[in-house]
């Protein structure tokens, strides 16, 4: 009995000491393979700014590694910049949960930088922050998908949609009586925003000039692309695609040639000669083959019979005399 309670009491006295010893101290690490490459330990890149990019977008990707297991990330978008004397700030946070795996394209500004803040919490406790400080340098003019129609009361409607690598500033749409200028990011700022769709009315050009719209696409950095866009006429039916039969010749009547066929003559009948039976006796018949000629030998048995007959009678004949006499 001594020895169980003493037992209990060292297994009291030793469980305090060696959870403190698997007790999990550090922090979260994260190591980086997109924008930058980077080991688990090194963290983001550090200058003025931490990174450049190229266009209105970031990709991050990296592995948080833990000595135990990690409860959430987060992201946390800062933008904030003074344009022409006005003050433009965007924010977001994205949390991704309880991963080990980062992969997030987060949206940047165009004018100033974008503040980046990363923090990864382990079940612990223990927090791991990554602080990136993000600027743009964008250089590539915005496209566009547009058309132009004119209308019946001699307007013009322009739509389609413009896109930039980042914000698209301003669609200027040059008309004979001015310009129309429509400008998407009025108002409240949305660095997400990077595709526009145009809807605009303008004056149709005067006859004796080309039918096109003139249209200046200008993004945040200023880059600018100058297009035409054909007036094509809202009143004139597009004639639908007709199947063209393809050309087959007609086919000739082929005279056909219809044997008759050759009558077949029916065999006529032969005669049976039947010999008279004058003396008593049988007599043999023979029935030639049916055909339209009689055989020699046939012939022959014929008259045969007949003479056989004569004689029989003749024969007869005198046995009838003699016994009269």
């Amino acid at each position: 009995m001594r020895r169980v309670l003493a037992a209990i009491l060292v297994v009291g006295l030793l469980a305090p000491a060696a959870a403190a010893q698997s007790e999990d101290t550090a922090e979260p690490r994260i190591e980086w393979s997109s924008p930058w490459e980077r080991s688990q330990y090194e963290g983001v890149p550090d200058g003025d700014p931490d990174w450049t990019a190229t266009d209105g977008t970031l990709d991050l990707e990296a592995t948080v590694h833990d000595d135990s297991a990690i409860e959430s990330v987060t992201i946390r978008r800062v933008y904030e910049a003074e344009v022409d004397g006005h003050q433009e700030r965007d924010q977001r946070t994205i949390r991704l949960g309880s991963t080990e795996r980062i992969d997030e394209t987060v949206h940047l500004g165009t004018h100033g930088r974008t503040r980046l803040t990363i923090t990864a919490t382990d079940v612990a406790g223990n927090t791991r922050v990554a602080r990136v400080t993000v600027e743009v340098d964008d250089t590539t003019a915005p496209t566009a998908d547009l058309s132009a129609t004119l209308l019946d009361d001699g307007a013009v409607r322009v739509q389609g949609t413009v896109t930039d690598d980042t914000q698209v500033d301003s669609v200027r749409l040059h008309s004979v009586r001015g310009t129309k200028i429509v400008s998407p990011q009025q108002g409240s700022i949305d660095i997400t925003q990077n595709t526009v769709d145009i809807d605009a009315r303008v004056q149709a050009p005067p006859k004796g000039v080309d039918g096109v719209v003139t249209v200046d696409l200008v993004d945040r950095e200023g880059n600018t692309r100058t297009i035409t866009v054909p007036v094509e006429d809202a009143t004139t039916p597009t004639s639908p695609a007709t199947e063209v039969p393809t050309d087959t010749p007609t086919p000739q009547p082929t005279a056909t040639t219809t044997a008759t066929p050759v009558a077949t003559p029916s065999p006529e009948p032969t005669a049976t000669a039947t010999p008279v039976n004058l003396s008593g006796l049988p007599v043999q018949t023979s029935t030639p083959s049916t055909g339209s000629n009689v055989g020699i030998g046939g012939v022959l048995k014929i008259l045969g019979l007949v003479a056989l007959g004569l004689v029989g009678a003749v024969i007869i004949a005198s046995q009838m005399t003699g016994g009269r006499r």
